[in-house]
């Protein structure tokens, strides 16, 4: 029988090993915009391409939550043009491990079909309405997203109808199964802020986003629970960040986070940002490390 570290030895070696042979192969396609839109074949693109190590140590052993926080995420997605400029398969496939946890898998298949340039209609496994306020895996911020963000559910089975009116204003309405219940999304995204509601049974989730440069805010409400996340740049290179969120019922802060980050420059093809932040739940401080490619 096989020893539980010999184990962990093994996934550490393997991951490790993985992450050097992505980031190996992002170096001899010789530029950092081919990470994104590889050509695979005639009809079948590669739009993106990921690999991220995150690593963060307490200063205080106080709290065990803080042995998980280190992380290798990775992953890729592709699509496939089955009728030119109509209807296309877009699929994705991201694996995360985590440190004394099991490894986590991501997954997303879809058919979208665009009868007209401002109409597109997606049926399959995907991001419903709601979730496109949520990272996609397959990007840097998924793997260091907000507990705010973390509050909107994942991608479930449906169909998704989204339509653009002008070029600034776009209106998407899902309907999809969750867990055996089906559930009505709609969003509505002008420029740079989306407002997203789902109605499952007789519980609404509420989620507003809003992009800026360099920056983005976030907020969340759903049963007796608010929760809000901000990310705004005060110099060049820097952010400050804060997240957090209320517990009605309690009438306290059921999560709080707040901290600093230097980002690495944005021009290389290894990126990402060392970090300094303090958790209040757990009462301490950690200082982080984040790359990626």
């Amino acid at each position: 029988m096989v020893h539980s570290k010999q184990i962990s030895s093994i996934r550490n070696r393997t991951s490790l090993g993985s992450l050097l042979f992505l980031v190996g192969f992002s170096l001899t396609i010789n530029a950092w915009a081919q990470i994104q839109d590889i050509p695979i074949g005639k009809e079948v693109t590669m739009d993106r391409l990921y690999a991220g190590l995150l690593a963060n140590t307490p200063f205080l052993e106080r709290n065990e939550a803080y042995r998980h926080a280190s992380s290798l995420q990775m992953g890729a997605r592709i699509h496939f043009w089955l009728i030119p400029k109509k209807l296309r398969i877009r699929s994705f496939g991201v694996v995360k491990l985590v440190q004394e946890q099991p490894s986590k898998f991501f997954r997303s298949y879809e058919a979208i079909f665009t009868p007209h340039e401002n109409l597109a209609v997606h049926m399959g496994s995907m991001a419903t309405p709601t979730t496109e306020l949520r990272p996609n895996p397959t990007t840097w911020q998924s793997q260091v997203e907000t507990n705010t963000e973390r509050t909107i559910l994942g991608g479930r089975p449906g169909i998704k109808v989204q339509y653009r009116f002008v070029n600034n204003l776009r209106i998407s309405y899902g309907l999809h199964n969750h867990n055996g219940l089906a559930a009505q999304h709609l969003k509505i995204s002008y420029k740079n802020l989306s407002v997203s509601n789902y109605l499952e049974g007789n519980t609404q989730f509420f989620a507003v986003g809003w992009h800026f440069k360099n920056g983005r805010l976030i907020a969340t409400a759903f049963k007796k629970q608010t929760a809000v996340a901000l990310v705004l740049p005060i110099v060049p290179s820097y952010r400050i960040y804060m997240d957090m969120a209320h517990d009605h019922d309690k009438g306290n802060l059921s999560f709080g986070e707040w901290g600093v980050r230097k980002q690495f420059p944005h021009h290389r093809i290894v990126k990402g940002f060392i970090s300094l932040s303090y958790n209040h739940t757990l009462r301490n401080f950690q200082g982080g490390l984040f790359l990626h490619i």
